[in-house]
């Protein structure tokens, strides 16, 4: 069965929710890690010490994740919020206005058909 446009919203937006809350407990990481290295590197320790003592993932590589969740739930997100709004009777006008962006933008956004499952 195919979604509608408004079941296709509710999941990225479900979908959006669990990806926040994984990107707090990364965020958390992220927050104590970088404590532990102002403290140590406060203490005279070499950068590359502490990231050869960093636990895996490095600080880096949880900020990679966080960014690339936002980056792929929002697309997700927005192109289901225009797919919507079409449906709604707005005009491409009209989106690009509520988005802040080119009407080329929100035609791009409603080629694309927004898909179950995204991670």
């Amino acid at each position: 069965m195919v979604e509608s446009p408004t079941e296709t919203l509710v999941r990225a937006l479900v979908e959006l929710e669990a990806g926040i809350v994984a990107n707090l407990e990364r965020s958390e990481q992220i927050a104590a890690r970088t404590r532990w290295l102002v403290e140590r590197l406060g203490a005279g320790q070499s950068l590359g010490e502490l990231l050869a003592e960093e636990p895996q993932p490095l600080i880096v590589e949880l900020l990679t994740a966080n960014l690339d969740v936002l980056q792929d739930l929002g697309a997700e997100v927005r192109a289901a919020q225009a797919h919507v709004l079409r449906a709604e009777g707005f005009t491409i006008e009209q989106i690009a206005t509520l988005f802040g962006v080119t009407r080329q933008r929100i035609s791009a956004l409603l080629r694309q058909r927004p898909g179950p499952g995204v991670t």
